[in-house]
């Protein structure tokens, strides 16, 4: 009798235990203090606009899927910037874009900047969003089905957007990518390396340090609507697409007038990634029609 006692009593305190710390993988946002943007503007251009924002725009979209898929993104309805928890994927994003596709050489007159900044409470993990707003939808839904989709085409991101922008407080320092260190370091992969950029980082003397404990938030960004079924990309070529959020950004800048052809690529090599088949299926229908 003791010992049956005592075997439900362990029984019951493990269930205590498994209960209190299991959390469901979606559940497990883990805040980041540091992300990075690509960017063809300058720090002064940043400056001159009071940071790194959405466009202005009278009609605001807070929707995180119109933004993940590029429909507000397109629209310049967009309520969030774009960032990575990744300098490497930072990187690749910024190296896309100065080369009309994987099989030509490097721009010689290519210049991008790749910012690391403080994320505050206003930054969002795409990821564990989406996974939230798929668990709570209702089983076998087209909605939790296009959700599931989205998770399963890109997972592992590592995307956070900063709702209303990111101010210039908060930009810590950058580095400066050029053709000519693409054509010399791309192919050793010397570029994906802290150790490679170490020494190259150039401080924002308007950075505020009170913010250096700063993380992003945990919570979950619960604006999420029904996925539409396919994402607008750019379309580097056969093997590789990169999301307009992260590459549509300035048209505006002193870059973009210098090299105005070859930097309206958002413009001009646009397409769309499926991640529903049925959508896929749908648009070859329409396309034979």
């Amino acid at each position: 009798m003791q010992e049956n006692f005592f075997s439900l009593l362990f029984n019951l305190s493990f269930l205590i235990v498994f209960l209190f710390f299991y959390i469901p993988p979606s559940y497990a946002i883990h805040p980041v203090n540091i992300v990075y943007r690509a960017d063809t503007r300058n720090l002064a251009e940043i400056y001159a606009v009071n940071g790194m924002r959405p466009w202005e725009n009278q009609r605001v979209d807070y929707d995180l899927i119109h933004h993940f898929d590029g429909e507000s993104v397109d629209d310049y309805t967009s309520a969030f910037v774009s960032t990575s928890s990744s300098l490497s994927q930072s990187v690749e994003h910024a190296a896309s874009l100065a080369r009309a596709n994987s099989e030509e050489p490097f721009d010689d007159d290519f210049r991008i900047f790749i910012y690391a900044i403080r994320p505050g409470l206003n930054f969002y993990n795409v990821e564990g969003s989406i996974a939230h707003a798929r668990d709570n939808s209702v089983e076998n839904s087209p909605r939790r089905l296009g959700l599931s989709a989205i998770l399963q085409t890109y997972g592992a991101m590592e995307e956070w957007v900063a709702l209303e922008g990111i101010a210039t407080d908060r930009i810590i320092s950058f580095i400066e990518l050029t053709g000519e260190m693409l054509q010399r370091y791309y192919q050793s992969d010397q570029l994906v390396s802290h150790t490679f950029w170490a020494n190259r980082w150039q401080p924002n003397s308007g950075y505020n340090v009170a913010n250096d404990h700063d993380i992003s938030t945990v919570e979950f960004y619960t604006n999420i609507g029904d996925p539409r079924g396919y994402r607008n990309v750019i379309q580097i070529d056969t093997q590789h697409q990169l999301p307009t959020s992260f590459i549509c950004i300035t048209p505006n800048s002193e870059s973009a007038k210098k090299r105005q052809v070859k930097n309206n690529i958002c413009q001009f090599r646009k397409g769309r990634h499926f991640y529903l088949i049925n959508r896929l299926v749908a648009a070859l229908d329409n396309n034979f029609k």
